[in-house]
């Protein structure tokens, strides 16, 4: 008989008590109880952290919002902001780490305005910084050059750079005339299909008509499609489907209503990401080949019935709480760094958690020993479901043992043995998506996505 090993993106722990998979917990004990996180980056197997907090895990930090974290500790990172300053944002290229803000000084006497890079030893100033306005929002490496946007004017003391700027690792460079229009800020930038795409709130760069995105080649700016009808606050590319995820305060491009606050563009046109609620993210992560959205909303309640507390998830049909509970603050940021989802903010406890503004989810990934599938026929019907599930195992070569049904935070919510037909009665299950694990000797065999609706 052959087997094959497939990874499925399921929410349960590889453990064979998958009911105590732990959900949301600390990172370390966190920052102060006052301030948050701003911006969460990963290098080199650290996980750099920005904010405006002043301590981590109770100890005094001398760098105002910024830390290190290795999976286990906070690393001692032997910096001092001499102003009252905090970073926002981080990038890297060549192994150095680049960092943005609106700081001054650092370290006694390095003059940094509001951007910096570390060599790995020392950290060291672009030029004379960014200046008149309030600071770089974000920044990213493209093409061998480092961009920053931000709410800023002016770069390397004279040149004219309205919210956005180029350093190519020796001196400033102006895109155009800049933006343009709105409030005029820069919020987000990534790279997608090999073009720099930006975000934030604007009607126009260098004379070309943009609504609040566009896109830069390396010659000429380009706008996507008509654009958005709100402010664009957060980019994640989905490598897996070649897609790149916008949110922000938008709900339309033009005509097509895109009313989750979050859409896809896929390089020529715009598609809705699930409805409402209207979520409005500050951040938005890819993790374990699913799109999760924090910030912007609390207490909505989707299509489900289920009640959303600032974080969600994306199904494929309907936008799902990553949480049952969280303090009415906001979510800034979100990363995945080995194999957790880290999420930072102005919140002080996740759930049971108490968290202070920095806490980690794990949904891994579960193995699965999937059967061929003219070896194995298992169905379960109807689906979606209402009151009970049939369950019909037509070959069962490996002599399947048990059943589990999990819920998408891999807490077990039934479980029972199996047999060649059988019932499981789900009329005391709210509505939802869940999964259907069929097991022998603790190992998942076949999964099963369920739909709960009532």
């Amino acid at each position: 008989m052959r087997v094959k090993n497939l990874i499925m993106v399921l929410w349960v722990l590889t453990s064979p008590n998958l009911g105590n998979a732990q959900v949301w917990r600390g990172v370390g004990g966190g920052c102060d109880s006052v301030h948050g996180v701003k911006n969460l980056f990963n290098h080199n197997d650290l996980l750099y952290v920005a904010g405006d907090f002043n301590s981590v895990n109770g100890t005094p930090i001398s760098a105002l919002g910024f830390a290190i974290w290795d999976s286990s500790n906070w690393v001692n990172t032997n910096i001092t902001f001499n102003n009252t300053g905090y970073p926002t944002c981080f990038t890297s290229f060549n192994n150095d780490v680049y960092m943005g803000g609106n700081f001054g000084k650092i370290n006694g006497n390095t003059y940094c305005k509001d951007v910096a890079k570390f060599d790995g030893t020392n950290w060291l100033p672009l030029g004379s910084g960014v200046t008149n306005g309030f600071g770089v929002y974000t920044m990213t490496e493209y093409a061998n050059d480092i961009y920053v946007g931000g709410q800023f004017t002016i770069v390397d003391s004279t040149i004219s750079a309205r919210r956005i700027a180029r350093w190519d690792g020796s001196q400033w460079h102006a895109m155009g005339t800049g933006f343009t229009g709105g409030l005029t800020v820069v919020h987000a930038m990534t790279v997608y299909n090999g073009e720099l795409y930006v975000g934030g709130e604007f009607t126009s760069i260098d004379g070309i008509s943009v609504s609040n995105v566009c896109r830069w080649n390396g010659v000429s700016w380009d706008s996507l499609g008509l654009g958005l009808n709100g402010t664009v606050r957060a980019f994640v590319v989905d490598t897996i489907n070649n897609l790149l995820y916008v949110g922000g305060e938008f709900t339309a491009s033009g005509n097509k209503n895109l009313t989750s606050c979050i859409a896809s563009w896929d390089g020529n046109n715009w598609s809705e990401i699930g409805t409402a609620p209207y979520l409005f993210p500050h951040a938005l992560e890819m993790y374990n080949g699913k799109l999760f959205a924090a910030g912007g909303s609390y207490g909505l309640v989707n299509s489900l019935g289920d009640t959303i507390k600032e974080i969600a998830w994306f199904d494929g049909v309907n936008w799902q709480p990553a949480c049952t509970e969280i303090d009415m603050a906001s979510v800034e940021t979100l990363k995945s760094y080995k194999n957790e989802l880290y999420a930072g903010g102005y919140f002080q406890h996740i759930n049971d958690s108490i968290v202070y503004g920095i806490a980690r989810l794990n949904f891994p990934n579960v193995k699965v020993d999937e059967i061929e599938s003219q070896n194995s026929d298992i169905k379960v019907f109807p689906n979606p479901a209402k009151e009970e599930l049939l369950v019909s195992i037509e070959k069962n070569p490996l002599s399947l043992k048990s059943w589990t049904l999990i819920n998408a935070e891999g807490k077990t919510l039934l479980k029972g043995k199996v047999s060649k037909s059988f019932k499981v009665n789900i009329s005391e299950i709210k509505p939802g998506n869940y999964f259907l694990l069929f097991m022998f000797d603790n190992k998942v065999i076949k999964s099963k996505p369920i739909i709960i609706s009532k």
